[in-house]
């Protein structure tokens, strides 16, 4: 069993991986990691350790942030929440409550239809669908600063 765990033992066996490649070749600290993995029970193949230590190096060098792409999403998900919340909110067939009275059913022409969502285009206005994206994020953003 290893001496260390959690994020220092992955940072010890990256490095231990690096040395491997570095004393011998690629292909043989793939092969030995793969054992160690497969002799702790977790079915990885050298391929898999390729890719492995791909990811991790990539996160090394500070390619991956996980936490930008979390508020990204979460972002994109208040825009489109929004979007419906308002959309509902204007609807001119709702009655006071925002329900349509039961004589409505019948003369709303509309009601079988589905309603249409406006894009990030009709909302923000941009020609380029990533310019949009960003106007969407950085308003989610400034809706969503707290003062500590």
């Amino acid at each position: 069993m290893p001496d260390t765990y959690g994020t220092s033992n992955i940072l010890h066996q990256y490095s231990a991986f690096h040395e491997l490649e570095d004393e011998y070749d690629r292909d043989v600290a793939c092969r030995l990691t793969s054992r160690s993995f497969q002799r702790h029970g977790v079915p990885a193949e050298p391929d898999d350790v390729d890719v492995w230590d791909r990811l991790n190096t990539a996160a090394a060098q500070g390619m991956l942030d996980i936490s930008v792409e979390r508020r990204h999403g979460e972002s994109m998900a208040d825009v489109v929440v929004h979007t419906a919340l308002y959309r509902m909110s204007e609807d001119d067939d709702s009655g006071e409550d925002g329900v349509l009275a039961e004589d409505d059913y019948g003369n709303n022409d509309n009601y079988d239809e589905q309603e249409e969502w406006d894009s990030l285009s009709d909302i923000f206005g941009y020609e380029d669908d990533e310019d949009n994206e960003e106007a969407a994020l950085d308003t989610i953003l400034k809706n969503n600063e707290r003062v500590d």
